[in-house]
């Protein structure tokens, strides 16, 4: 992400959470950290003070700042962040930080000017677990293993709107399995940085999992959850959910399905199973998901995977068998199925007004214009199907509105290829 596009998001984040005139700061002065049982800490986990030896200052603007602060400082404002070495040079724009010099650790509530519409913090400052346990949590604990909340939904609602963390929701560790968590969950918009290796103290550099929904890896039918949908949740493996069991369709729209991503979402799905209940499996809509080790269930869902308006989806070691459309690709979006997915239905494949389906297996692709139908990946059984295999150069004899597509392995480049009345032309 450029600085520009950093600076408007960040920007466009600091206006949400109510940053105002008026300039507030927290300091590294000690503070009394002893709690009633004499442990020495009543820190919440995730929740650090700032960085030693400097100052943070949050206000609307970076002039409201002081001009010669006596220490090392730092600055959030609604024009992104600031850095001043306390001595001379005045303010400069950062982006992470560095190693030398980290960007101070905070809960973004406690360091923000005026009202916080959201709830939610601003910005994350450490890895954080949250617990939940819908028998005996408590939606007004700290989440903690021994305080769990009660509901996913606030959990996923604290998830701080700029996640450059890891931000763990815990489904399966307090409460007694199997559970069932009787949620409809809409996740929030989130943007993940996918910066661990700038991050002081990160365990590894390269992106990592931000936002992680975990149920029992040994036994995905012991962590029940009604519906799931991402809003907006962005960034490198911003979004993930693992080992649970889905038990309806989402209320939110009208697209009948259990477990949806809407707008730039990018989500990742491992180990997801359909009970029964919903009217269909997985929805990508103008999203970007990768499924891995789904079971759809025997003929519980109507369609099984559906990406729509431009989206995405990767399918991967999956089984199970629909009634409907085992695989849906529509209006400008792709599935590619990869070699270990064994997912059947009436039909197997549909696109519709340029959807494309990629099948490893076969090595064939389906769909580019018109809609196509097909039970199986063999060979085409009718003349309603737009069946492509892979070239590595044009075929050697071909008629107008014939398509195909080139590999790129040869002299031709890679892409969609069509006979018009003119002669060849790329498509795509």
């Amino acid at each position: 992400m450029n600085d520009p596009t950093r600076r408007k998001l960040l920007a466009s984040t600091a206006l949400l959470m109510g940053v105002g005139a008026g300039c507030s700061s927290i300091s590294d002065a000690p503070q009394d950290n002893s709690s009633a049982d004499g442990s020495g800490s009543n820190i919440a986990e995730g929740t650090v003070q700032p960085a030693p030896g400097t100052e943070l200052y949050v206000d609307q603007n970076v002039a409201n700042f002081p001009q010669s602060p006596d220490i090392p400082s730092f600055g959030i404002t609604a024009e992104g962040i600031f850095q001043h070495n306390g001595t001379s040079g005045g303010w400069s724009p950062i982006q992470y930080g560095s190693d030398s010099s980290s960007i101070p650790k905070i809960v973004a509530q406690t360091a923000t000017v005026g009202s916080d519409p959201s709830g939610r913090p601003l910005i994350s400052n450490g890895r954080q677990v949250v617990y939940v346990d819908p028998v005996n949590g408590d939606d007004s604990a700290d989440g903690s293993e021994d305080a769990p909340l009660r509901t996913v939904q606030e959990a996923v609602q604290r998830a701080p709107i700029y996640l450059r963390h890891q931000y763990v929701i815990d489904l399966a560790t307090v409460p007694n399995l199997p559970v069932t968590y009787d949620e409809d969950i809409l996740v929030p918009a989130i943007i993940g940085t996918g910066q661990a290796g700038k991050e002081n103290g990160a365990p590894q550099r390269g992106p990592y999992l931000n936002l992680d929904i975990r149920g029992d890896s040994d036994d995905a039918s012991a962590v029940k959850i009604g519906s799931i949908m991402f809003g907006n949740v962005i960034g490198t493996a911003a979004g993930n959910v693992f080992s649970i069991t889905i038990t309806r369709d989402s209320p939110y729209d009208d697209e009948q399905h259990g477990l949806s991503a809407y707008g730039n979402s990018e989500v990742s799905l491992y180990d997801i199973t359909f009970a029964g209940g919903s009217t269909n499996g997985i929805l990508a809509y103008g999203a970007r998901i990768k499924a891995e080790g789904i079971d759809f269930g025997q003929r519980n869902l109507g369609v099984g995977l559906k990406a729509k308006r431009h989206a995405s989806i990767i399918i991967d070691e999956s089984v199970g068998e629909t009634t409907g459309d085992a695989f849906r690709a529509t209006e400008n979006s792709k599935i590619t199925i990869r070699d270990e997915t064994s997912v059947t239905g009436n039909p197997q494949y549909n696109t519709l007004r340029g959807g494309l389906l990629f099948d490893e297996e076969s090595d064939t692709w389906y769909g580019i214009s018109g809609t196509s139908t097909t039970d199986s990946p063999g060979p085409a059984g009718d003349s309603a199907e737009s069946r492509l295999r892979l070239r590595s150069d044009h075929p050697e004899s071909t008629s107008p509105g014939e398509m195909w597509y080139v590999d790129g392995s040869g002299e031709v480049a890679e892409g969609f290829y069509g006979r018009l009345e003119s002669g060849i032309e790329k498509i795509k």
